[in-house]
This record gives structure tokens, sequence and C-alpha cells, in this order.
């Protein structure tokens, strides 16, 4: 997941740096190439969200001895029945002896060779904001508007980019606004302008694309990457790290711990509960002994992380997993 993530942001920084270096009237009044960077910046968005989700169903997969998510298994059968009826409708390159070998196999929970996987996938009309939440939902994702909102990340977008205070900030989120999301969403409504052919809209300011739109997108995909990260972790049960054990969490953001056989970077995922309830949290700085350091590998010692989100307590801490990015 976290390639594909890497990917995503590469091709969002090219689509920048196009703008940037060919900022001139060309790109003001030209429509063919604000389409094209519009459509690059949708597509890319698209792209990300249906590789990651994919990721995430062959970890399903790979793990699941029991049936799938609710929701995930019925949207399944619907498009299984629709391509049934009319298999032109969504272009499956699958016979239909084969489809309904992976239709029986899913039901007896038999998921290794299914060919017929992007029908999981499925999603009526464009990816704006609320489709992908949706999406999340139907992945057996619990409250994901509300999980994308209480990010750190989602919310340093709007104190430090956007300008929004706290209290601001909070009002909004409490109310869980769907005006949140209006950057991802402008930009999936220009290229549905663009695509049907319309006249008749009005363009994003090329300068607001580069300073928000793309930077909200970005924040957007890795809120959505740290939710579907934390997923995997549960869902693949894999052992709490006994090798590691917390000493001690100052200013409710820097864990000390003891470690012992184990490699942790900066900017690696640490996943870990707190009584019953189970976060996600991405490393941004490691010290032992007061000097910064990029990684540890595999000794034994006492080493402070700092991580991007704030604990309000620390009682049951348990580390689940540790996600390397590298």
């Amino acid at each position: 997941m976290i390639s594909t993530y890497k990917k995503f942001i590469r091709n969002n920084d090219d689509v920048v740096s196009f703008i940037k270096n060919n900022y001139n009237n060309k790109i003001k009044n030209e429509a063919v190439i604000y389409n094209g960077i519009i459509i690059s910046i949708y597509g890319n968005l698209e792209n990300y969200i249906d590789s990651i989700f994919y990721e995430l169903l062959k970890i399903y997969f790979k793990y699941s001895n029991k049936s799938l998510p609710g929701k995930l298994l019925s949207k399944y059968k619907k498009y299984f029945a629709d391509n049934l009826i009319n298999p032109q409708r969504y272009g499956l390159d699958i016979h239909e002896k084969d489809l309904i070998r992976d239709y029986l196999n899913i039901l007896e929970l038999k998921y290794q060779n299914i060919e017929s996987k992007e029908l999981f996938l499925k999603h009526p009309g464009n990816l704006k904001a609320e489709k992908i939440i949706q999406l999340m939902a139907e992945f057996d994702i619990n409250e994901p508007k509300l999980q994308i909102l209480n990010d750190s990340v989602f919310k340093n977008f709007y104190t430090d980019i956007v300008g929004l205070d706290d209290n601001d900030f909070a009002t909004k989120k409490d109310k869980k606004s769907d005006g949140l999301f209006k950057y991802v969403d402008e930009i999936v409504d220009q290229r549905n302008y663009i695509a049907h052919g319309s006249d008749n809209y009005n363009r994003i300011k090329v300068d607001d694309i580069t300073c928000y739109n793309v930077p909200f997108i970005n924040c957007f995909g890795k809120t959505i990457l740290k939710v579907l990260l934390k997923k995997s972790a549960l869902y693949s049960e894999q052992n709490t790290y006994s090798s590691i054990k917390l000493l001690k969490i100052f200013d409710k953001k820097i864990l000390c711990l003891h470690i012992s056989g184990i490699r942790i970077s900066k900017n690696d995922y640490i996943v870990y509960k707190i009584k019953d309830d189970t976060y996600i949290s991405e490393i941004i700085r490691i010290e032992i002994n007061h000097n910064e350091i990029e990684f540890i590998n595999n000794d034994e010692c006492d080493i402070g992380i700092e991580i991007d989100d704030r604990l309000n307590s620390s009682d049951g801490f348990e580390l689940l997993e540790i996600i390397n990015v590298n």
C-alpha cells in the first residue's frame, strides 16, 4: 500500500511541477491544457483508490477464514448478477462459467485464484469524497468519515495551509461538514464538466489547484492509507510485539520504548491499541540519548519516538504492528 501511495504522490507532484514550470497565459486560456491537468489529477486519484483497495482485498482473501464483510459480499452478488444478465455492461474479461466458479468459491470461503476481484471495487459514478467513504464502509471500516476527520494529517491541512484556527476546524469537524472535502469534489465536478463537453462552468484558478486542491488530495490520500493500513493490521491478526516495552510517554506524543531485534525508521507507521480502541500513527522523529537518528536496526536499546498524533491515555498500550515504509 505504501508504494502505491508514493506513486500517487509522485504523479501529483509531476502535475504541480508542470503547472509551475509552464504557468503563463496559455495555461489560463487554453482549454485543452486545463482539461489535461484536471483529467490527470482525477485519473491519478481513481487509480490510487482502485489500487489501494485492491491491496486490502488481497489481505482479506489471504487471512480470512470466514465470510467476507456483509456489505462487500452483497456488492459482489449484485454485480455478479448484473454481469450475467448483461456481460457487456462492465466489460469484465472472464467467461461466464469462470465467473460462476468464482461466485461459488467465494460462498465456500475459497478465495484463491478469484478472477473477478474487480467486482468488489465497482463504484457507481465518479469518486467524490462521499463515494470513497462509502467504499470504505463496504470494506467493513467502522465510521470511515470520522476516522478521516480525526486524523492529524487532515486537521493540519486546514490549520496550516488553509488557515483555519483550531476552534473553526473543530466546529466543522463536529458537524461532519461535507465542505471539508470540497477540494477533491471540485476536481471531480470539473472532470465531469469536461467529460460531458460542457462549456458553461467556472474553471478553478490554477494557483488554487497547486495551493489547495492537490495538497488536499495528497492529504486525503494519506488519511485513507492510514485507515486501510490499520484495518489490514487488524485483519491479518498479527501478534503483538513482545520485544517492545513502553516505558513512558512525554507531552502525549513522545513514546519512550525499550526495543530489541526490530527495525524502526523515521516515517514508519505504528498500529497500536489503547484500551479497546485501535490507532495508527506515523513516526516523525527518532532519538537515542537525545541524538536524532533516521533508523534503528535490530539493536537492543531505549529509544524515543515522536508520532504525529497525541495520546490522551496510555492505559493498556499494546503495539500491534510496525509498518516499514522502506
